[in-house]
C-alpha cells in the first residue's frame, strides 16, 4: 500500500469511529507461523513451520479474494418488534487513495456484502464515509 492510500485508510478509519462505527483494519496475506528464534545474524529460524493465511477464510481454509481493508459495523436499531434493541451490521470499507480503483476481487466482495444488507464501498476520504453509511441509512430509512 502506498503512503497516500495508507493516510486515507487511516482517515476514513477515524471517520467511522466517529460515526459510531466499530471498524477493525483486516490485514490479508500469509505468514509462517511456529517455534520462532532469533538466530545471532539477526535472522529468524521457524521449528515446526505452518504456513497460515491472514485476513477472512472459508471452512476449507481458502482465503476471502479481495476482502475490504477496514471491516466492522455500526449498531442500528431495527424492526417494531425489536424496537430498543440493537444489531451488528457488517461494514466493508475498501480504502483507496485518492485515484486508486478496487480490483474486480475487491468490487464483488463489495457487491456481496451490500446484496447481504450490510454497509459496503469504496472509501477515499471522511466524507465518502459519511455518505456510504448515510445511504446505507437512507436505504434502510434509520435514523440516527
Amino acid at each position: 500500500m502506498g503512503s497516500r492510500e495508507n493516510a486515507a485508510q487511516r482517515e476514513c478509519w477515524l471517520e467511522f469511529g466517529k460515526q459510531g462505527a466499530k471498524v477493525f483494519r483486516l490485514n490479508t496475506g500469509r505468514a509462517w507461523a511456529g517455534r520462532a528464534e532469533r538466530m545471532p545474524d539477526g535472522s529468524v529460524r521457524i521449528e515446526y513451520p505452518q504456513l497460515v493465511n491472514l485476513g477472512l477464510g472459508y471452512p476449507d481454509n481458502k482465503p476471502v479474494v479481495g476482502a475490504s481493508d477496514l471491516i466492522g459495523w455500526p449498531s442500528v436499531v431495527i424492526t417494531p418488534e425489536m424496537v430498543g434493541q440493537r444489531v451488528a451490521v457488517f461494514t466493508a470499507g475498501e480504502a483507496k487513495a485518492p485515484k486508486g480503483q478496487p480490483t474486480e476481487d475487491q468490487r464483488r466482495f463489495i457487491d456481496q456484502v451490500r446484496a447481504d444488507g450490510g454497509i459496503a464501498g469504496v472509501v477515499r476520504t471522511p466524507t465518502d464515509v459519511r455518505g456510504l453509511l448515510h445511504e446505507w441509512k437512507t436505504r434502510h430509512k434509520q435514523s440516527d
